[in-house]
Parts: C-alpha cells; structure tokens; sequence
C-alpha cells in the first residue's frame, strides 16, 4: 500500500515502510551527530586562525557574542569532540558511540572508558547518571577506609571474585535470589533462561561494594555471551566471564532445601519479610531499570558522593564539622576527649615546645593514655600484646583519617602518631622477649 507524506508544496511516496523507516533514521542520526561536528568547529576557530578578522578575541567570545553559548558548553562541546569524535579530532562519531546523544555522551564524559565501551544507546541517561553517581561515591572512600572495612566471612572464603559479586547480589535482593536458586535448583534451567532472570531488560548493570575490596560493577550484554567485571577503584582491572561463569558464581552460593532457607543458610539471617504493598488505583507498569544499585555494604562506607554542587557556606560548615570530630564520633565505646583551650597558631609553636605538646590534647584528636586498656601489662601473653598493637595503630589511622578529610595534619597528630608507633615497636620488642623465654624453657 502507497502512504503519501506532504511536506508542504512538495509530496514524497513512499512504496514501503523499511524505506521510509531508513529514511527516517539517517535525518535522526544526522541530528545526534551534529554536536560532534559543533566541536570540531568550536576546536577549528580555537586553534586555528579562523577568527583573525572576525574582531573576535577567541573561541569563547566568538561562541558566546554569536550563538549564545558559554564557556562550560564550548568546553564541553570540545571536550565531547576529544573523547568520542574519530582520532580525538574530527566530524566524525566513533561507531560504538553512535546513538547515544549529546546528554548522554555529556555524562559519559566523567566516567572512564572500561564503563563507557560497554555501554550500549538503550541506557537512558539517568540509568547513565546513575553509573556516574556509584563511581563518585567510590572515589569518595579513602583506601585507608576499606582496608579497615568490616568483611564478611562467609563471602571472602568464596572462589573468585566473580562469585563474592553474586554473593552480595543475592544479599540485597532476596527475590531474585529465590528466583534465580529456583531457575538451577528445581529447574536447571540453561545459561539463557537463567541470564534473562538475571537481566530481563538484556543489558544490565550491577554495581556492588564488597567490604575490604571496594566497589565492583558487572555488566551484561544481550547480545554478547562476555560478561564483563570492572573494579571502580583500579579501572584497569577489568575481567572477562563467560555468562556460564556467572551463573556458575551463583550456583557456588545455593544451599539445598527451598529457596529460603538456602537463602538462610548462605548469609547466616532470617528471610527478610516481604512488605504488602497497596494496590494503586490503575496498575502502573515499571520499566525494568538496566542499572542496580546493590546497597547492603552501604554501612560500611564512611562517606556519600558529594552533589553536583554545594555552595560555599555549607564547604565552610563541612570543614568546621570535620574539625570538631573525634575518635569518640567515630566509635561511641571510646571515651570522649577532654575539652583544651584554643589551638595555638602552627607559626608560634617553638621546637622546645613540640615535646610539651605530648600532654595536651586538641578537638578532633585522641592518644592512647585516654584508654588505659590498650596499654601493655607485663604480664600479657603473645597474643594478648598483638592485640594491644593492632587496636594502637587502628587507633593511629582513624585520627589520621579525620585529619585527612579535612586535608590538615596539625604537628601534635603527626608526634602522637611517632609515639604511638614506638608504643607498637616496645610491644613487639616485648612480643620477641616471650618468644625467646619460651624458647629457652
């Protein structure tokens, strides 16, 4: 059948709907792509000599006085150019970028390319934004901080870390864990009918946060059978797993008897109750999002992702509240510090007065003497004194952590941290002694 389109004076026939649907999508790609070639403009007239009798002085206030736009979308513009046009340098999308959009491509932008060249255009730019949101919480966790994370037992004597990712999956979300245990325990079912459980949309992302590793994101293709498995924290490290891996990982973590209590049985718990939902009035269909937050780690991070901006009253306000903490916010069984008159400036301090720092005690910092039972006894056994050692230099880090946040390290943290360190070598020293009489007797 014939469709007509009149366009105004002039009427274009159609014979067939693929044809017409081409036709379509070459003006639509055409539309996504010219943001790429305004780059490559904008890059033309800032690093040739283009503008040399337009009276403009650059790039900026030709873009701005002309067309309205200002530094941070020159700069963007620019900057999409770099990172996705052909060579860094031309009018020209890369193809695996083509179809995503100025928007999108515009977040992508701050994300690192082991997460972008697995992207596909179907993320809608929230589930991007969503991406963008974990990696900065990341990057907001010192590596001090998951080196003293609690870990989970259970999880860490697992075979891989493709297996502690399924761990903490099913952790989060006890539905799909009933579900995907049901879809190998009861029914062995193939890798696609499992996979399409695991991502109904067919791309997906995971992002979990294994205690004492760091964050870990795992995405999916339909259309590929690699699956692909990205430390946040170290983006080289970025693994590949055939999608009979993953659900190999998952099986590793089934127990036998129903689907609740393998549940029960793998994280040590009792099932979590299901909450009754009130029926809306007209049934609301969700879209399946491609991006899943994994929080159950959440605990133990010490710190959010910052918002996309904060003004300068609440920086002020933050700095003063990271000034004032002490170990005694940090861990509420310690003892709080006693109160200590104003600070005295850095500059006055005299090298004699260095060593009578040592009996003075400011806000936001802690010292060993407050806590009489990290002391060592004489009569402390070997592990008793590793012990002692171990909570010192615990100790030790969480102050220097509350300087760092802060980004100040005041002389009188710096010559307590040298004397808890040489507190930690007299223990050992004593640790040597035990060893060597027991040697003897």
């Amino acid at each position: 059948m014939e469709e007509l389109m009149n366009t105004g004076s002039t009427v274009i026939t159609y014979t067939n709907y693929n044809q017409y649907k081409a036709d379509l999508d070459a003006e639509l790609q055409k539309t996504a792509e010219s943001f790429i070639k305004i780059g490559y403009l904008l890059k033309v007239a800032r690093d040739t000599g283009i503008l040399a009798d337009s009276g403009y002085a650059n790039v900026n206030e030709f873009a701005e006085k002309e067309y309205g736009l200002d530094k941070t979308q020159v700069s963007r513009f620019i900057r999409i150019n770099d990172r996705f046009s052909e060579d860094g340098y031309s009018e020209r999308l890369k193809v695996e970028y083509q179809g995503f959009g100025y928007a999108k491509l515009s977040i992508m932008l701050l994300l690192p390319d082991s997460i972008n060249e697995e992207l596909t255009p179907d993320y809608s730019k929230s589930e991007i934004q969503a991406l963008k949101e974990e990696v900065d919480a990341e990057a907001q966790v010192s590596d001090i901080e998951v080196m003293i994370e609690e870990q989970d037992e259970r999880q860490q004597s697992l075979d891989g870390i493709l297996a502690q990712v399924a761990y903490e999956i099913g952790k989060e979300d006890s539905k799909l864990y009933c579900t995907l245990w049901e879809s190998q325990m009861e029914r062995n079912e193939d890798v696609s009918a499992f996979m399409e459980k695991l991502a109904p949309s067919g791309n997906k992302t995971y992002s979990v946060r294994i205690p004492g590793t760091g964050r870990m994101m795992i995405l999916i293709k339909d259309a590929e059978d690699e699956v692909k498995l990205i430390n946040v924290r170290d983006i080289s490290d970025k693994r590949t797993y055939t999608k009979q891996d993953v659900v190999d990982a998952f099986r590793s973590i089934f127990e036998v008897g129903t689907a609740k209590e393998s549940w029960e049985s793998t994280y040590g718990e009792d099932f979590p109750e299901e909450k009754e939902e009130v029926a809306p009035v007209q049934p609301v269909q969700r879209k399946e999002s491609r991006v899943t937050k994994v929080q159950s780690a959440k605990k133990t991070e010490k710190k959010k992702a910052p918002k996309a901006e904060k003004t300068i009253e609440a920086e002020e306000k933050q700095s003063q509240e990271a000034e004032t903490m002490t170990l005694h916010d940090i861990q509420e069984d310690l003892p709080a510090p006693s109160p200590v008159p104003e600070e005295v400036p850095e500059e006055q301090i005299a090298d004699t007065e260095i060593v009578e720092s040592e009996e003075q005690q400011l806000p936001g910092q802690d010292s060993i003497e407050n806590h009489p039972e990290y002391m060592p006894d004489s009569q402390e056994t070997q592990e008793e004194l590793q012990s002692r050692a171990k909570q010192i230099v615990e100790m030790s880090l969480m102050v220097s952590m509350n300087c760092w946040k802060d980004k100040k390290m005041p002389i009188d943290v710096i010559q307590r941290n040298k004397n808890n360190a040489q507190r930690v070598v007299e223990l050992f020293e004593k640790m040597e002694k035990l060893t060597a009489a027991e040697s003897e007797e």
